[in-house]
C-alpha cells in the first residue's frame, strides 16, 4: 500500500487506496426488552393479537430522518401430540400514542414445527417512521391454523430490540 496517513475515528483507507470518511449509518440509541419466564401462547388464534409486553419496545428517534431496525427472537415450539403447528408474526407501530397500525403487509416471520418440538425465530425489519415522537413497536400474533402455538417457551430468552440508525 502506497497510503500515507492514519486512520481515525472520522477516516477509513479504501479499497483504491485513498483515505476517506464515512457517510451515514451512525447508531444512535439502542432500546431493548428482554424476558425468560413464562410462556407466550395463542390457542387456535387465526387473527392476529398482541404477543404482550415481552415484545414491546419503544423508542423516540432524535431525527425524522432516522431509521428503526427491529430486531426480535425467541423459540417456538407445539404441544406434544399435536401433528404439527404454524405461526406467524407482524409488526404493528403506534407513533405518538395514535393507536397501533401493522407496518408489514405480509408477516415478518412464518415459523412451522413439529409435536413437541422447540424451534428457534429472529428477524429483523428496517423501518422509517419520519418522527421525534415516541414511537412503539408491538409484535402480534397468531397461528395459522387451528394448533396451539407457543411463541415464546418457559425458559427461553425472548427479545426485542430497537436501534435508531442516524442518516
Amino acid at each position: 500500500l502506497s497510503a500515507t496517513g492514519t486512520a481515525s475515528a472520522t477516516t477509513f483507507l479504501r479499497g483504491d487506496n485513498a483515505w476517506a470518511t464515512p457517510s451515514g449509518g451512525t447508531l444512535v440509541n439502542v432500546v431493548q426488552t428482554q424476558d425468560y419466564t413464562g410462556a407466550i401462547n395463542v390457542d387456535g388464534v387465526t387473527s392476529y393479537a398482541t404477543a404482550g409486553s415481552d415484545f414491546l419496545v419503544s423508542i423516540t428517534p432524535t431525527s425524522t430522518s432516522s431509521t428503526i431496525l427491529i430486531m426480535a427472537g425467541s423459540a417456538i415450539g407445539g404441544i406434544d401430540g399435536d401433528t404439527s403447528y404454524a405461526g406467524e408474526l407482524k409488526i404493528y407501530r403506534q407513533i405518538a400514542s395514535g393507536g397501533y397500525a401493522s407496518i408489514t403487509a405480509s408477516p415478518v416471520a412464518h415459523i412451522n414445527g413439529a409435536s413437541g418440538k422447540r424451534r428457534p425465530w429472529t428477524f429483523m425489519y428496517l423501518d422509517s417512521p419520519s418522527t421525534t415522537s415516541q414511537v412503539d413497536y408491538q409484535l402480534y400474533m397468531r397461528a395459522s391454523d387451528n394448533a396451539v402455538v407457543h411463541f415464546a417457551v418457559d425458559g427461553f430468552s425472548r427479545f426485542i430490540t430497537a436501534l435508531e440508525i442516524g442518516a
